[in-house]
């Protein structure tokens, strides 16, 4: 699975308060995050094997 996100300049904090740097910050931790061929967040995008 490939996904795509993009986060704050200074990064992101979790909902339990951990600040997460920028550097250090993966599409995980990014709430709203795309996967690869999905056309909305709502959607669950393409799956494929490789």
């Amino acid at each position: 699975m490939v996904e795509l996100a993009s986060c704050p300049k200074d990064g992101t904090i979790m909902s339990w308060g951990e600040k997460i740097p920028p550097n250090k910050v993966i599409a995980h931790h990014i709430n709203e995050r795309f996967r690869l061929g999905a056309k909305s967040l709502e959607e669950d995008g393409i799956w494929f094997n490789y």
